[in-house]
């Protein structure tokens, strides 16, 4: 067994006993009528049983991104050739077989396409509603679907113009069985799919693999991404794997070692060991071949033990301690609060405990208006998120637009009109292409910088007074509560040992998996350090999708067609000066469209605003019914059982008692677990 197989087996025994933990709490939740609890422990078990380390393979084109997959997973799964490019994201997961699975753009228009492969008309002619349903292809037929296969059609444009959204492939791969699923993207070169990746995954997966090439390492646009889009999505543990490093001349290797070093380790929480030299084609090769030499040459085996050391002692440690408190919340719940209020109701008789149930309900019926009031309260709370961004966006798209024609002027650009030469469109495309990448890359840095200065700040008070106010309304929510309880059952609330460590916020959402809202990286955060920090992870998530919206207005496509169609070319060829009025046209076309789309990018980023916090207002409200039913549900079986007779409430009670053990067993052990996984013992 190796290092790596071993790291992920430790993982896997810690998340079985984690598991088969969860399973046995859950049957004494259920013995105990803890039906909330019993709820959450089956979504604890789902999520340990589906969860997956998701490993993002990013880069620019060309940069060998699909063979060093492929070498990962030790079979040429990805099409990886000498000339094509990847034109789709490929997400590889594990199955028992062979298996592709295409999933189509929601705005792709296919019954209007002629260039798609004869499988997807036929698929789309049976489903004309839209967007068109996933279909299932041959693995054989990968090719045909996600690479660029004419070496001289534009990259980034092919990728924009694919109607695919991206490719699940299933395949029966080691790495893949052990939990990774790896997630391929196109060179990061076009737009969409910068905007794709930060939007859909970068929130999601566990680590980010950078690939570069030793022919051209760090470039301006590479660091850009990592600057803007990886690292302000809050992933400081980056892997730089250096490809090619075979095609270096010996003597000149230390020298490129040493300007990768100084130019990519302050970008990655690993330094100097986040960055990998090595040749995914000799590594590739040496596998297919069963040539341990030439694998151990490549320099994969590197990337490989510190990817599988990252994932199951890191991320792994995370995702194990998430889930583990949350199992100990409830078992406190239960010790000190469900068994003590059950034991004291079964000391009542029938007719006492009756009384003191009706005396509560008015008080029950007022905190059920109290938990109407916060929902409102949380709803306000994130409607004044939404306008006050939304205006700020909508200001800034204008003072962007106002700033083009300057960011032009201070711009180097290369492509030249010739009448003489190439046909109109050729040449107004590609002058069109040049403007809006410099534009756009200039956007995404100011964007950058506003977002840093400006936004955050904005969003993070928000979320601050926000949480302040929750807390505030949900510790009178609780308070009024545990008078209910006190009165029901003679227990001081106070004397309880139970949520001393939590917020009433946090509280409120433990027994509702709260803690994953916001997607898996916030869930992290989450399970480690609690609801607060939680919820302000949320900020540069919610920030990157401001930016990446408000970048993504333009587009050649669209505008070289109006271009041609204005009779620009006709007029120019009587002015002169052919080059810079075709560029300021560009511009003046980009600057109007901005200020058009100003309003409904607004509006787009309110509606994001409000569906990425759309979780927290539902987990909020669940977790307060929540509460006020587990009253409920103890006094209705309380009832129940002093109904049945005095016989049945002594059995109850030895029942209770030993149930009240197992949970100490359990308890114990987790608790065990936890100090042995905040240790790194565990894994």
């Amino acid at each position: 067994m190796t290092n790596i197989d071993a790291s992920f087996g430790a993982f896997r025994a810690s998340a079985e006993q984690l598991q088969q933990s969860i399973l046995k709490a859950r049957s004494l939740f259920e013995e105990l009528h803890m039906t909330d609890w019993t709820a959450n422990a089956d979504s604890m078990v789902a999520r340990l049983s589906s969860d997956a380390f998701k490993v993002l393979v990013i880069g620019e084109f060309k940069r060998g991104k699909s063979t060093f997959i492929n070498a990962l997973l030790r079979e040429e799964v990805l099409p990886a050739f000498a000339t094509p490019c990847t034109a789709v994201i490929n997400e590889i997961k594990y199955g028992d077989r062979k298996e592709a699975t295409l999933h189509f753009r929601h705005d792709a228009k296919l019954a209007t396409r002629s260039d798609l492969p004869a499988a997807v008309k036929a698929h789309s002619a049976k489903h004309s509603e839209e967007p068109c349903p996933p279909l299932v292809i041959d693995v054989a037929d990968l090719e045909e679907y996600v690479v660029i296969s004419d070496p001289a059609e534009d990259q980034a444009r092919s990728v924009a113009g694919s109607p695919y959204d991206r490719v699940e492939i299933r395949w029966p791969l080691e790495i893949c069985k052990n939990g990774v699923e790896l997630i391929d993207s196109p060179g990061l070169n076009e737009h969409g799919i910068r905007t794709k990746v930060t939007t859909d995954y970068l929130s999601k997966v566990d680590a980010v693999l950078f690939v570069m090439s030793c022919q051209a390492l760090g470039s301006q646009s590479e660091l850009a991404v990592i600057d803007h889009q990886i690292r302000a999505a809050g992933h400081r543990e980056i892997f730089f794997v250096a490809n090619r490093f075979d095609e270096i001349r010996e003597r000149e290797r230390d020298r490129l070692v040493a300007y990768a070093q100084k130019r990519l380790a302050e970008r990655t929480e690993f330094g100097t060991e986040g960055i990998f030299f090595l040749s995914a084609l000799k590594a590739l090769d040496g596998r297919l071949a069963g040539d341990t030499d030439m694998v151990a040459e490549s320099g994969i085996e590197r990337v490989e033990a510190r990817l599988a050391h990252f994932l199951t002692h890191h991320r792994g440690r995370l995702k194990l301690l998430q889930p583990t408190s949350q199992l100990l919340e409830g078992i406190s719940r239960a010790l000190n609060e469900v068994i003590p209020g059950q034991r004291s109701m079964l000391r009542q008789g029938e007719a006492e405990l009756r009384q003191r149930y009706d005396q509560v309900k008015p008080e029950l019926e007022d905190v059920e208006r109290k938990r109407n009031q916060i929902i409102r309260q949380l709803n306000g709370h994130r409607q004044r998120l939404r306008d006050e961004v939304v205006t700020m966006v909508r200001s800034r798209q204008r003072e962007i637009a106002g700033l083009l024609h300057t960011w032009l002027a201070e711009s180097e650009l290369s492509q030249e009109l010739n009448i003489l030469s190439l046909s109109a469109k050729e040449q107004l495309t590609a002058i069109a292409e040049e403007v809006l990448e410099v534009l756009s890359t200039r956007i995404e840095q100011e964007q950058f910088r506003w977002q840093q200065e400006v936004l955050q700040p904005i969003v993070d008070k928000h979320l601050t007074n926000m949480t302040a106010d929750l807390n505030t309304e949900v510790g009178d929510f609780l308070t009024r509560l545990d008078n209910v309880i006190s009165q029901m059952t003679g227990i001081d609330p106070d004397a309880s040992a139970a949520h001393k460590e939590l917020s009433p916020l946090e509280r409120v959402l433990a027994a509702t998996g709260g803690f994953f809202v916001g997607g898996f990286g916030s869930a992290l955060v989450g399970g480690a350090l609690g609801f607060g920090e939680m919820l302000k992870s949320l900020i540069p998530q919610l920030a990157l999708t401001i930016a990446m919206l408000m970048v993504g207005v333009t587009n050649p496509l669209i505008m070289v067609p109006v271009l041609l169609g204005g009779g620009l070319l006709q007029g120019l060829r009587k002015q002169g000066q052919l080059t810079t009025k075709t560029r300021t046209s560009v511009v003046e076309n980009m600057v109007q469209q901005m200020r058009e789309n100003a309003h409904e990018v607004g509006e787009t980023v309110g509606h994001s605003i409000l569906e990425q916090t759309a979780s927290l207002v539902e987990s909020v409200e669940e977790g307060l019914r929540r509460e006020i039913q587990t009253i409920k549900d103890q006094v209705e079986a309380a009832l129940n059982e002093l109904q049945s007779g005095e016989a049945d409430v002594k059995d109850r009670q030895t029942v209770i008692d030993e149930t009240a053990k197992k949970l100490a067993d359990i308890d114990r052990d987790m608790r065990e677990l936890t100090l042995e996984l905040a240790a790194g013992r565990a894994l």
